[in-house]
């Protein structure tokens, strides 16, 4: 090795000298970044993963809030008695003070609708279509929360919470609705921060964009 080097010229020195020199600090620098690579890619995920987790928190919670406001309406005396005169009042003044952009529905457990506060009262209304979550909440007695579907007097898509109005001897004389605004929904998004470039989508449990 010694003769080789020796019959080489100075530049052919310099250069095996120059490149034996870079050679590692190259390998170096390679193995570095790839590390830097995994360790950022391992941040993003568990950053992915602990966002996805605050929002399904954040949604249970709007989603709870909603379904304790419509089970206090529900026992309300007067909408188990059938006074929807009295029960589309206070429901009127709700709406316009505390629930802009939401609409409540009265039903029979049948699914026709008695009252609706999107539709001027005496209007008649269509029955609910989509059952599912009527025919759940009826059975179980207990609020149900449906996927979205299209609403029978507007066509638009909504997402309905339904708590049964069960009378003293233990019937479901009605069902209370609620649709809230899926502006709700935006908003909580909003709320979380999100670094740019980032997105967001809220399915329910059919794939359908909330």
């Amino acid at each position: 090795m010694g003769t080789r080097l020796g019959r080489l010229s100075l530049r052919a020195r310099l250069l095996a000298l120059v490149v034996t020199s870079i050679l590692p600090l190259f390998s170096f620098a390679i193995v570095w970044q790839y590390i830097e690579y995994r360790e950022a890619i391992a941040s993003t995920g568990e950053r992915t993963l602990a966002l996805a987790r605050s929002l399904v928190l954040g949604l249970d919670e709007v989603l709870d809030k909603h379904i304790a406001i419509v089970e206090v309406l529900a026992r309300s005396p007067a909408l188990e008695a059938g006074d929807l005169t009295g029960v589309r009042a206070r429901l009127d003044d709700l709406l316009a003070h505390r629930m802009p952009g939401a609409n409540f529905l009265v039903l029979r457990p049948d699914g026709q609708q008695r009252l609706n506060t999107s539709v001027a009262p005496g209007v008649p209304l269509p029955r609910r279509q989509y059952m599912e979550v009527t025919r759940r909440a009826v059975a179980t007695r207990r609020p149900a929360v449906s996927d979205i579907f299209p609403g029978a007097v507007t066509g638009k898509p909504v997402l309905a919470i339904d708590v049964p109005v069960v009378a003293a001897n233990g019937d479901v004389v009605s069902v209370l609705s609620l649709n809230p605004p899926v502006s709700v929904f935006s908003e909580l998004i909003h709320h979380q921060g999100l670094p740019a470039g980032w997105f967001v989508v809220v399915y329910d449990r059919q794939g359908v964009i909330v």
